[in-house]
């Protein structure tokens, strides 16, 4: 190998590094580049998350470790990319990851993505909060709603994090909240948290992640947000919520890029409406699932400020219809991938309606 080759820059022999194993490139970092981590077979998948800060590395790591042999210099860029996503399958992994990370402080430090597909033991000791512990520097957390409390502690201590996730995986279903861990999530408890990360860009709570009003929040006085909270610009929510945690949801959030609700009842549509006029001019991707009882159709207001959406480059409406008489005023103008649910003869109303560069994926499945 040629030895001027050491010398290449650290961060753009990084960038390479993850290149090689991931095969995902985003040279100009761009906030509409969505990139796809690894998930174990058994794990709930998600878009996780829209950040471009967010590079996960899969499973072909071992390239890294023969760079790893080259020299100093090439070592320190492979393990940066090696330990920048950590993915904890088992508690086996939790157990080995956390000696790890215990024994070489420096290798716990380069550590940015924590993802947890395994909750924690039932039995021994919590090896996920050790490891959370140790990683000071950590900027995107996954973790299951059956996370212990001390997890969640611990989190506050980690200043830097920009995406908080809470999924629900196949396995941890296993782990009982009678065994000293959580099942639901707070929502004043979420809000104390989340105010210790002024950086947060990202806030995902997938299905099983049961939130609650708390005592403060679940009066009939009106909740304000706190000005010590960050405003998030990616908002997940995908478990049943009252309208009103569903508003005190939608207030954390601030020039929005992604919008992904299941939307439960009638009520909450009208947030979703009142929030994308306010995000009009930087929403890029919304992402909606309709389960309202005798709701087969948004209403007019929805489709009224579709074509406001100047920015949005991603619709995708679920269980719901796409009234076809909208097709061609509705349409947000700079649409580029679009998911909704048509009849088979609607088909050719689409088309006529998208632009011509507009991906289409059409599909008469029943509803």
């Amino acid at each position: 190998m040629d030895p001027s080759t050491a010398s290449l820059p650290l961060e753009l022999l990084q960038r390479i590094l993850h290149y090689l194993v991931t095969g995902q490139l985003d040279l100009h970092r761009s906030p509409d580049w969505l990139p796809q981590p690894y998930y174990h077979p058994e794990s709930t998948q998600c878009q996780f998350p829209r950040d471009p800060a967010y590079k996960p590395v899969g499973t072909s790591r071992h390239p890294l470790l023969t760079v790893a042999l080259v020299n100093k210099h090439w070592s320190f860029a492979a393990l940066s990319v090696l330990y920048d996503y950590v993915f904890i399958r088992s508690q086996e992994d939790a157990v080995a990851v956390a000696e790890t990370l215990q024994s070489s402080p420096s290798l716990a430090h380069m550590v940015h993505t924590l993802d947890f597909a395994h909750p924690p033991s039932a039995r021994g000791p919590d090896s996920i909060a050790e490891i959370i512990m140790s990683c000071i520097n950590v900027q995107h957390v996954r973790l299951t709603p059956a996370s212990s409390r001390s997890c969640f502690t611990l989190l506050s201590k980690c200043p830097l994090i920009r995406t908080f996730c809470i999924v629900r995986t196949a396995t941890s279903y296993d782990v009982s909240s009678s065994h000293g861990f959580t099942s639901y999530l707070n929502f004043g408890d979420l809000t104390h948290l989340i105010a210790h990360w002024p950086d947060l860009q990202n806030l995902y709570m997938y299905s099983g992640a049961s939130a609650t009003n708390s005592d403060s929040t679940s009066n009939s006085v009106p909740w304000t947000v706190p000005p010590n909270l960050p405003r998030v610009k990616g908002l997940v929510i995908f478990t049943r919520t009252s309208v009103e945690l569903f508003r005190q949801f939608l207030s954390l959030t601030c020039s929005l890029e992604q919008l992904t609700l299941s939307l439960t009842e009638a009520g909450q549509v009208d947030e979703v409406v009142d929030v994308l006029r306010s995000s009009k001019d930087t929403l890029r991707h919304l992402d909606l699932e309709v389960h309202i009882y005798g709701h087969l159709e948004l209403p007019a207001a929805f489709y009224s400020v579709l074509p406001n959406l100047h920015h949005l480059i991603l619709l995708k409406l679920a269980h719901t219809f796409f009234p076809p008489n909208l097709l061609e005023t509705a349409l947000p103008p700079n649409i580029e991938l679009l998911d909704i649910f048509l009849y088979q003869d609607d088909f050719a109303a689409v088309a006529k309606a998208a632009d011509s560069e507009t991906p289409l994926e059409l599909s008469s499945d029943d509803f």
